[in-house]
Order: C-alpha cells, then structure tokens, then sequence
C-alpha cells in the first residue's frame, strides 16, 4: 500500500514537473525559433532602452525620447548582455529568455506562498505559459518586451511571497529581526515598483494595497484598535514607499523628457465616448486570447475550433472569479482571500479606467487583468478540488485551462519557421542586396526592428509623412540618429507607394535611385536628408 502511495505521488511530481518544463520550453522555442515571425516595433522596446542606458552611462539616458519611462524593468537584465552583445537579435532573446525564466520563477514561488503545494503551483505555471502563449499578442506582452502588464504581475508575485512571510500583518506585536528584515525588503521592493509611475500603482500597489483593507474588513473576527493597529502601520509604511517611488519618478525623472505619448493614454476621453458597455469590453478581452479574428474562418476548422475554446476560457475567466466570491468565507487560507481581492481591486480599476480613457481601443491594456485572471482562477479550482461536490465542476472548468494550454503549444508549434514570412526580414534583405545600411521609414515600416534583426548591420530610424513634407519622429530615438553618419555616403527612405504622390517635388524628385519593394518604395538619396533635426526636401 505504502509503495502504492509512493508511485502515485511520485507520478504527479513528475506530470507536473512536465507540465511546467513544457511551458517553459514552448516559451524558449517561440523566443528563439519563432519570434522573428511576429517581431515589430513594440518588440524592439526593452533592448533599445538598454541599449541607450549604455550609450549614457546611467539608468535613464537624457538624450533618448523615450515613449514610457520604465526605470524598473526588463531593460535592467538587457543591460549587461548588450555590452557584450550590441544592438543584435541575439542580445533581444537572451535577454527576453532571462525575463522569462524571472516571470516564471516570480509566478511559481508567489502562488506557492498562497498555500498551494509545489507540485500543484508547477502545473498552473506551466499552464499560464501555454496559455499567453496562444496568440500574437499575448505572445507580444509577455515575452516580446518587457512593459508594464507582465511587470505588474511579477511585482504582485513577489509582493505576495513577502508577505507571506510577514503573516500579511495579522502577527501583533514586535518584530523579531527576521520579520523586520521581510518588511524592509517588502518596503524596498515597492518603492523600486512604484518608480514605473501610474501603471505600478494602478496595476500593482493600489489592487494589493486594495486587498489587504478589505481582507482586514471582511474578517469575520471581531475589529479592535488593538488588533488594527500594527496592520495598519505597516500598510501606512507601504504606502509611503510607494509614494516615494511615484513622486522620484514624477519630480525627478519624467519633467526632463517628452511625455506626450505616455500620458495621452491615462487621458479621459470626452463623456459621450466612454464605453462602459460588457460588449465591447468582452470583445477585446476575448481577443486577447484568439489574437484577430478574420471573416470566413470555418468553425470547425484547426484555427475555429482553437477560437471557440479560447472564447470559452475567456467567459470562464470573468466567471471563475465571480464564483469564487461565494465561497470566499469558506475559504481559510488567508493569502488565497488576498490574491482573489487583489484581482476584484484590479478588475475594478481597470474598469474606471480603461472604458473611459484613450487606452479602450488597445485590447493588449487588459492583459494584466487575464493573467491575473488565470492566476486567480486556477488557485480557486485547485482549491475546490477537495471539495466533494464541487469538485466535479472544477475538474470539467480544468479541462477547458488544459486544453487552452494544448492549443497554445500547437499554435506557437505551427508559427512558420521561415523567417521571411516576417516583411521586416524581406525588406532587410532587399536593402541588404543593394547596399543600403542607413536610413528611414515610418513607425510601422520597419523602424528599429530592422536595426535588430540585422544585428545593426542596417540602421533604420522613424519618421513622420506628412503629406507633401517628412519630419523626425521622436519615438524611441535620439537626435544623434539623424545626424550625417560617418562611414554612409548612401542614405534611404522607404516611403509607402500611397504617399509617393505627394512627395513627387521633395523625396522622389531628388532621390537616385528607386527600388521598388511590395507596397513600398526604397527611394535611395546620395546625402542625408536632414540637417540640423530639420528636412533637407521640404516642400516647394
């Protein structure tokens, strides 16, 4: 019987050890041998911010127009590999497999702080990585750069570790030196969060923060001074740290740089735009997870069925949580009551905020929410396993997480493996064969991701069309980059053939060549056209 027991056990150490490795390594694969296929502009963020971070010396490069000032984030661990590396796509995938490997590690120990065993936080991370593997955008967020969605759930990951070990400020009394040693470090760690601005607070500190009072409050225990009184010091204390971080930020940091791009989408709308409507919000929700959704995708094809199961997942995830509120006073692990509110705090905000705000166009400002939603699900349906009527249910909802994270591994598995099926790499390669190694395009013509796929063999930098004149774009750039480069005697602009038009008497009037390229034209130029920040072919 004994040796029984033993088998068993071992055999689910095992199956969720699998799970785990698979999740990981599906991540490894899509970084190195995928990503290529998706990379763009938004990919590009993290390197290039380490990459000024090295020009300047310091942490924030002065002369760099940043489009978000994130001081603690993934461009810390890029840091170091692009000294050694450059400005290459070699440096990119290390650097987003060590964020991966950290996210994973933070996500793994923080939901085995809330009381699940090893085995059982190993199989849920496992799953949460299949599952924001599943589409372009997910993909994106999470392991393509390294931005405040993925941070807020690492930030919220280890907050949660050390407040587990600090008993989430029930424990009256004094500190012995090793609680006062977690509090310390929990104090440090948010004020280093809170130094990313209003998205930490938002995403990290006011959900967390939000949970604690009301855990406090819906205690079924009697509330008195006395039993009140250390929690909420020590709550104070977090707040204070997370003060600091934001007004460093604020005072110290952001009133030297442009902050037009950043703050245009914590902006109200005007009334009559806002849209607190379930349908448009469940729309990008659930797209999060399908990725776009074409017209005359078959239902019972591969990609609808793949469709159908993740429209499933994402009712479930608005559902899971809402059950789980009724089973919140039956529930008495305290850190699993946190993280539940912690979501309900978030959802909330995200609410407030995103239906009336610039940013409810961008279905990708949810993902904070779904990866806190599976998080939150899942530790609920494990939880419920041992409940003996319940249980049924649970295991069916399970099947649908199991599933979504199958359908994630096959679709990162069926990405295609040819690198040109990416047009960045095939524009590349036609600069490439003409000799071209510096010059311009607009945002979303190949800007920066060029400059990294071809290991800054080909340097292509942002520009604005506008109309029958072009200006310098300042979005993830200097002013440097514009300047006449040593070593170039032939400079490029790739100008989208529907605004050839209005360029005749500028760009294409003056040009020396032009290489037709898809929808685009390479028009070749034999100097540089700026000089001094400002267009040498204005108009005429």
């Amino acid at each position: 019987m004994s040796n029984k027991i033993t088998d068993r056990s071992l055999t689910k150490t095992l199956i969720s050890t699998a799970v785990l490795a698979t999740g990981l390594i599906v991540v490894m694969f899509y970084i190195f041998c995928r990503e290529i296929v998706d990379y763009n502009l938004d990919f590009t963020d993290s390197l290039i911010w380490a990459a000024a971070s090295v020009e300047s010396h310091s942490l924030i490069n002065p002369d760099f127009w940043y489009a978000y000032i994130i001081p603690f984030s993934g461009s810390l661990l890029m840091i170091p590999i692009v000294k050694i590396l450059g400005v290459t796509y070699l440096a990119h995938e290390l650097g987003m497999a060590l964020f991966a490997i950290v996210f994973t590690a933070a996500v793994l120990f923080g939901v085995h702080a809330m009381g699940l065993t090893m085995r059982k936080s190993c199989m849920l991370t496992g799953i949460l990585l299949l599952i924001i593997s599943s589409s372009s955008i997910t993909r994106m967020i999470f392991f393509g750069h390294v931005i405040h969605y993925s941070l807020a759930m690492v930030f919220t990951s280890i907050a949660i570790i050390l407040l587990g070990k600090l008993d989430c400020f029930k424990t009256p009394g004094r500190y012995d030196k090793r609680q006062m040693i977690y509090y310390a470090l929990l104090l440090i760690w948010t004020c280093l969060c809170c130094l990313n601005g209003s998205s930490a607070l938002m995403l990290f500190f006011c959900p967390l923060a939000g949970a604690l009072v009301m855990e406090r409050l819906l205690d079924k225990a009697e509330i008195t001074f006395e039993n009140i009184k250390l929690p909420a010091v020590r709550l104070a204390g977090m707040a204070a740290a997370a003060a600091l971080g934001f007004l460093i930020k604020r005072y110290r940091i952001q009133p030297y740089f442009d902050n037009s791009y950043e703050e245009s989408f914590s902006a109200f709308l005007s009334h009559d735009q806002w849209m607190w409507k379930e349908q448009g919000f469940f729309i990008r929700f659930s797209t999060l997870l399908t990725g776009p959704v074409y017209g005359g995708t078959p239902m019972l094809s591969l990609d609808g069925i793949f469709i159908i199961l993740r429209l499933v997942l994402a009712a479930l995830l608005l559902i899971v949580p809402v059950i789980a509120l009724f089973f919140y006073k039956k529930c008495d692990n305290r850190m699993m009551r946190i993280i539940l509110l912690d979501y309900w705090v978030l959802f909330l905000l995200t609410q407030l905020t995103y239906s009336n705000a610039k940013i409810q166009e961008a279905n990708w400002r949810l993902a904070a929410l779904l990866g806190m939603g599976i998080i939150v699900s899942m530790v609920f349906l494990l939880w419920i396993l041992k409940e003996p009527f319940f249980c049924r249910f649970g295991y069916l909802i399970m099947a649908v997480f199991i599933m979504s994270a199958g359908a994630g591994a096959l679709t990162v598995g069926m990405l295609p493996a040819d690198s040109s099926a990416n047009g960045y790499v095939r524009l590349a390669g036609v600069l490439e064969e003409n000799g071209l190694t510096y010059g311009y395009t607009d945002l979303w013509g190949g800007a920066n991701a060029i400059t990294v796929m071809t290991d800054s063999r080909i340097k292509v930098r942002a520009i604005e069309y506008l109309g029958d004149t072009y200006a310098i774009k300042r979005y993830q750039g200097e002013a440097g980059w514009y300047e006449d480069q040593p070593g170039v005697d032939r400079y490029f602009a790739v100008v989208p053939n529907d605004y050839l038009a209005g360029y005749e008497d500028t760009l294409v009037k003056h040009s020396i060549e032009k290489i037709p390229f898809e929808e685009t034209t390479i028009l070749v130029f034999d100097t540089n056209i700026f000089k001094d920040g400002k267009p040498v072919y204005g108009a005429e």
